[in-house]
């Protein structure tokens, strides 16, 4: 199982566009920690993770389908992954 930590802090996110590659079928954990009243998003899997500031929390996904996949926070608008599955 692949953990991905995002930390979402200072008006910034970490990671910051990093690619991660990932195999279908593959379990991966989004370990996420705020700052600020925000919202995670994976994009092509329609999941939406909404986090409250001073949160921790980790969401369990499956990557059960290939192509490329940003993961982006929307409150600002920033660019924190993008997942490669093949």
């Amino acid at each position: 199982m692949t953990t991905i930590t995002i930390e979402l802090a200072n008006g910034k996110v970490s990671p910051n566009g990093s690619r991660i590659n990932l195999t279908k079928g593959q379990t991966f954990v989004l370990d996420i920690t705020s700052d600020r009243d925000d919202q995670v998003h994976v994009h092509g899997f329609d999941k939406a993770i909404g986090v409250k500031a001073g949160q921790h929390l980790t969401v369990e996904m499956t990557a059960d389908r290939t192509g490329r996949y940003e993961v982006e926070s929307h409150h600002p608008e920033l660019l924190i992954a993008v997942l490669q599955i093949r």
